[in-house]
């Protein structure tokens, strides 16, 4: 009898498992697990994130575009993207599930070992979080315009006192105070995987190649300022605001002076040319050759 309870039991408890399971995977993938709380983050003001208060020109923007409601976009790996209504901006706010301990590190006793782990956890996840707000800065100080930016607030509290609408993946309208949370508002642009798809597609190879070397001089232009991605995610990180080419994810850019010199340059943009040839040869390998020797001819070029 009681082994038949205890099976019973065992049964249950692996079902009511299964069913958390699912339930969990569903909701993660009706709403990639946007919530405010995963937006909102309590920290110390740091004044190497200052961002100066926008001029009133700049600041009368950014108010015309904060008044229309924006859209779910995407996640990325660092933070949830909204798209306004004119499908001119984007919206991006920071992931702090991904920049903070996991709930698990911070319930641990502050005993032994655990102790020491628990302090690790904590120092990297912090060194990631300033590492992130850090590109960004450095970007907005000194590639803002090649990276679209219009404004970022990295202290909360600092800069704008307003709200915004987003409609989230599922259609939940929520009004988030901008007081609170860290932000980016930046021009809304087409990665450059998603230009060259839709060239090639057509067969202008010609533009296609137009298109590549504007992204190798913006990386040049960022060389020249001593700065470049560690990321080197170039068929997503970089794209288009109409044909202007524009760094659309600066959460790894550093500052590294001596790519100010020709030879460091062009050891970087041989990994990022293997990464736009990578991606040519698999998607349209026809034109691989030449988009390769085009590429090839370009780097060549850089003193």
């Amino acid at each position: 009898m009681k082994k038949n309870l205890f099976w019973s039991v065992c049964k249950w408890a692996l079902l009511i498992t299964v069913i958390l399971f699912i339930s969990a995977r569903i909701y993660y993938a009706l709403t990639d697990d946007f919530r405010l709380s995963n937006i909102t983050q309590e920290m110390p003001y740091e004044a190497a994130w200052n961002i100066p208060s926008p001029a009133s020109e700049d600041e009368k923007q950014i108010a015309t575009i904060l008044d229309q409601p924006f859209f779910y976009l995407g996640k990325g790996a660092q933070s949830y993207a909204f798209a306004s209504e004119d499908g001119k901006y984007v919206i991006k706010f920071f992931k702090f599930k991904h920049l903070r301990p996991f709930w698990f590190v911070d319930m641990l006793p502050s005993i032994s070992f655990m102790k020491t782990y628990k302090e690790k956890q904590t120092e990297r996840k912090k060194r990631k979080l300033f590492g992130v707000f850090l590109s960004y800065k450095l970007a907005y100080d000194t590639d803002k315009d090649e990276s679209g930016l219009i404004f970022i607030q990295l202290n909360t509290k600092e800069n704008i006192e307003r709200s915004v609408t987003v409609v989230d993946k599922i259609g939940i309208k929520r009004t988030i105070d901008l007081s609170t949370v860290p932000f980016i508002l930046q021009n809304k642009g087409e990665t450059l995987k998603t230009v060259l798809s839709g060239l090639l597609k057509k067969g202008d190879i010609a533009t296609a190649k137009e298109r590549i070397d504007q992204i190798i001089d913006l990386y040049i232009s960022e060389y020249h300022k001593g700065i470049y991605d560690h990321d080197h995610g170039v068929m997503q990180n970089t794209g288009f605001v109409g044909s202007k080419p524009i760094h659309l994810d600066v959460g790894k850019l550093m500052r590294e002076e001596q790519m100010r010199d020709p030879s460091f340059a062009k050891q970087d943009l041989s990994l990022v040319a293997s990464k736009i040839n990578e991606w040519v040869a698999k998607h349209y390998p026809q034109y691989a050759k030449e988009i390769a020797e085009s590429i090839d001819a370009k780097i060549t070029q850089v003193s």
